[in-house]
């Protein structure tokens, strides 16, 4: 092989690995566009955060709920035991449940979700 040829094929392996660095670092991944953001509020309407969570097909019909920042999460509904939440998408209600403990997912039926975030029917 010659010089010019072995040159060629090292900047080729250099943008590549360039391009696949920069695609990596700042390409959303499949689970980072499936994020569902969502507000969480108490019974009577006080604000506890606003939280990033991913929906997870989970058994009986139901879908988990994953959240992201989960120590806010532990920390907002540690002593939330047995109240009453509810979950807003774009400021419509999508879920009410009652807090299990300090959380860090929480299952709801899966036609709960808003729209966007349903699953597709299967065939």
């Amino acid at each position: 092989m010659s010089t010019s040829t072995k040159i060629f094929v090292g900047v080729v392996i250099v943008v590549v690995m360039a391009l696949t660095s920069f695609w990596g670092v700042y390409a959303p991944t499949f689970s980072e566009a499936y994020v569902l953001p969502v507000q969480m509020t108490a019974a009577d309407g006080t604000p506890l955060g606003n939280f990033q969570c991913r929906p997870v097909a989970a058994e009986n019909g139901k879908t988990l709920l994953v959240f992201r920042d989960t120590d806010l999460l532990r920390q907002t509904t540690g002593n939330m035991v047995h109240s009453k939440i509810i979950l807003t998408y774009k400021g419509s209600p999508f879920f009410e449940g009652i807090v299990p403990g300090p959380m860090e997912a929480i299952e709801i039926p899966a036609g709960s979700l808003p729209a966007p975030f349903r699953p597709l029917p299967q065939n």
